[in-house]
């Protein structure tokens, strides 16, 4: 599965089993361009996830990366309000 984010394409990987032992849903890699999704969550966290890991790549690419929580706050409402990250090639 795929996304564009600033023209670059992403991959987006759901991983199985759990992404990492230490709690994180997800992970970005702006330089590889990659986001890895833990696909053992339920579809709404798996969709609010890859927004919370959109809005990093953002602000990486534009280099100015953001406070986790200040991310967490954003991803949050974005998701609340309908906001999702257009995919190809697959769904979470």
């Amino acid at each position: 599965m795929t996304t564009t984010i600033l023209g670059i394409p992403f991959t987006i990987e759901l991983l199985c089993p759990q992404l990492t032992g230490d709690g994180h849903f997800g992970n970005c890699d702006a330089k590889a361009a990659t986001i890895q999704i833990d696909g053992n969550m339920p579809r709404p966290i798996r969709e609010q996830t890859l927004i919370h890991e959109w809005i990093h790549a953002v602000t990486i690419l534009n280099g100015y990366a953001l406070e986790e929580f200040a991310v967490n706050v954003i991803a949050s409402e974005l998701y609340r309000e309908g906001f999702r990250v257009k995919t190809k090639g697959g769904s979470l």
